[in-house]
């Protein structure tokens, strides 16, 4: 039976998901080598070979854009060598995943976008109904303006919940998304899920369409 191989790479924790089971390791940890070595071996210990991979997952960020680059790079290309299809995910649908597989809520998930700014997304039962790359400051009013509860997921989480004044707040603890949420959303996919496989996917940051205006 083939596996699905699910890859994350956009925080300082390195992850990757085959068959279910999950193995993380800090990029500064000195044991580690590339997300090809961590997957090389997930692959050993779960007695698998890399032909057995029928279908790649990865978090296409955003995040960390060298280290999203380089999973979203790495998924491409093992794809490429095996003739298997990947399969991008929003980074910001993953972590709001990670936080709240079955939530009530909206989830607010942040990112840090570096120069004072940040990712923004409000997930609804699964879509988004906010994405913005903007300072946390405008972020928090218009989530304030239209919400009066949120889960929060991601980067700056005690001053998001500073400047929410007026919202009920529940903070996930969550900082970032894990390899596990993307490879459940890719084996068990929303019905509405907007994402499907490819030859090749792309990395994204604040000038990809979710970010040039928000949504709706």
């Amino acid at each position: 039976m083939g596996l699905t191989l699910a890859i994350e790479t956009s925080s300082i924790n390195y992850g990757v998901t085959l068959d279910g089971a999950e193995t993380v390791l800090r990029r500064d940890d000195p044991s580690f080598t590339s997300i090809g070595g961590l997957v090389d071996t997930a692959l050993v210990a779960a007695g698998r070979t890399p032909a057995d991979i029928e279908l790649i997952a990865v978090d296409l960020g955003p995040g960390n854009l060298s280290s999203v680059r380089a999973g979203v790079a790495y998924a491409n290309g093992l794809g490429f060598s095996l003739g298997r299809q990947v399969v991008g995910i929003h980074g910001l649908r993953v972590l709001a995943f990670t936080a709240a597989p079955a939530p009530e809520l909206p989830v607010l998930c942040l990112r840090n976008a570096g120069a004072g700014n940040v990712y923004a997304a409000v997930y609804e039962h699964g879509k988004a109904t906010l994405m913005r790359h903007d300072t946390l400051t405008a972020i928090c009013e218009s989530v304030r303006a239209s919400h009066s509860a949120v889960i929060l997921a991601g980067a700056f989480r005690d001053q998001a919940r500073a400047q929410l004044t007026g919202v009920d707040v529940t903070d996930s603890g969550v900082e970032a998304p894990t390899s596990l949420a993307t490879w459940t959303l890719t084996v068990s996919p929303p019905a509405d899920a907007d994402w499907a496989p490819a030859d090749f996917v792309s990395p994204i940051n604040e000038q990809t369409p979710p970010f040039t205006g928000e949504i709706p």
